[in-house]
């Protein structure tokens, strides 16, 4: 199970709901270039859609769906990945930016 993974798992999101796979696929993409995160629509969901045989904006509606789920599962969870209280769930491109800095995180300490 990669960290991605796990967190998400922590989230209450598991691998079933549509949302799971993309999520792993836009982390992924965006850990090997953070820049895709400016650009998302372009540089996430276009090759996930793709990827996956779906729009983009199906794309981008399971991953908030997910989202959703894991704010109702587990919003203390989120809050500490955020590192700050939130209020209301992140938007797509703050939830896997949160995602994203927590890999990097992880991958650079165990680098070390």
């Amino acid at each position: 199970m990669s960290n991605i993974q796990k967190h998400l798992w922590r989230m209450g999101i598991g691998n079933r709901p549509k949302g799971y796979k993309m999520i792993v696929f836009a982390v992924e993409l965006a850990v090997e270039d953070e820049d895709r995160l400016l650009c998302a629509q372009q540089h996430l969901y276009k090759p996930i859609a793709r990827d996956l045989g779906c729009d983009t904006h199906c794309v981008e509606r399971n991953i908030r769906t997910a989202i959703n789920h894991a704010w109702h599962n587990n919003t203390d969870y989120l809050c500490r990945l955020a590192g700050f209280q939130l209020t209301q769930p992140p938007t797509v491109v703050q939830f896997l930016d949160m995602l994203v800095t927590v890999c990097l995180r992880e991958k650079g300490s165990t680098s070390a």
